[in-house]
């Protein structure tokens, strides 16, 4: 029964990564190519403004003038995926959502966490300060008003990250932040841990929330362009057993040919049982199934 679930589960996972990476990777250019225009064009080694080149600097030199400013390496899915999400990110702050972030501003500079960015990051506030805490090691953080100068490195972490453009709406409250952080901390290196660590996190967030809401779209569009001829082809391979064939029409979907979908598959599990020879009916099976 255990052997079954974990097939059925992996066969699952392999089948909506890979007909939703394969939309994806259709649709890869479309916001690369909105950016064409900003991309420096007489400067070969130009990089990616903001934290795009941050991220991605040093990365290997690729032939396309795009690719070189973004800095990621184009066969790796994953760095295409990351590379649209910041440029997401950067399209989607607007002047409205800074002002809305720097309100939240005190007297003393701290800005407490709004929900403008909790949204952006999908995450809600007392998660993202619990989180980020315990990856703090600097015996100097340790102070009682942490939870107001993590909630203050974040805000400032988005604004510097994910709104460069709207610099002009935030620049002076973002000052007085830092110098409310500086007059806190007191410390050069503990501040500096801090600001990475927030850093980090941002990143990293807004990265999670672009990704999983194109898988979430891509997998409608999935379903969206799924006919009733589609389907019978698929049960038209069942055996007189009840087992399937894969079918052309799977394997178009999920991008790979019928001859390596059984192997890859089995990539997905450690089980002997189910990465035996007499298993790949029963891999052919639940991924027709």
């Amino acid at each position: 029964a255990d052997a079954e679930k974990e097939l059925l589960d992996c066969a699952d996972e392999y089948v909506v990564d890979k007909t939703t990476d394969k939309v994806i990777k259709e649709k890869k250019r479309d916001v690369i190519d909105l950016k064409k225009d900003e991309i420096p064009k007489e400067e070969p080694k130009a990089k990616a403004k903001s934290f795009i080149g941050a991220i991605y600097d040093g990365a290997v030199k690729l032939e396309d003038q795009i690719e070189k400013a973004l800095g990621f390496n184009k066969d790796k899915l994953d760095d295409h995926e990351k590379a649209e999400a910041l440029i997401i990110v950067e399209e989607s702050a607007s002047p409205e959502k800074c002002k809305e972030i720097v309100t939240g501003q005190k007297d003393d500079g701290c800005i407490e966490l709004s929900d403008t960015v909790c949204d952006e990051l999908d995450t809600p506030k007392e998660e993202i300060i619990t989180t980020i805490q315990p990856k703090l090691t600097n015996k100097k953080l340790q102070l009682p008003n942490l939870p107001s100068l993590l909630a203050t490195a974040i805000n400032l972490s988005y604004l510097k990250n994910a709104a460069p453009k709207h610099k002009g709406v935030w620049e002076d409250k973002y000052d007085k932040a830092r110098k409310y952080l500086s007059d806190q901390i007191k410390d050069e290196d503990a501040e500096k841990e801090l600001l990475n660590c927030a850093d980090d996190y941002v990143v990293d967030n807004c990265i999670k929330k672009v990704v999983k809401d194109k898988k979430r779209n891509a997998v409608v569009t999935v379903q969206e362009s799924t006919t009733p001829e589609k389907c019978d082809d698929v049960v038209s391979n069942q055996n007189n057993d009840g087992s399937f064939e894969v079918s052309e029409t799977i394997c178009k979907e999920i991008d790979i040919p019928v001859t390596n979908v059984v192997t890859e598959v089995k990539k997905c599990t450690q089980n002997p049982k189910l990465r035996s020879p007499k298993s790949e009916p029963w891999w052919k099976t639940a991924l027709a199934t």
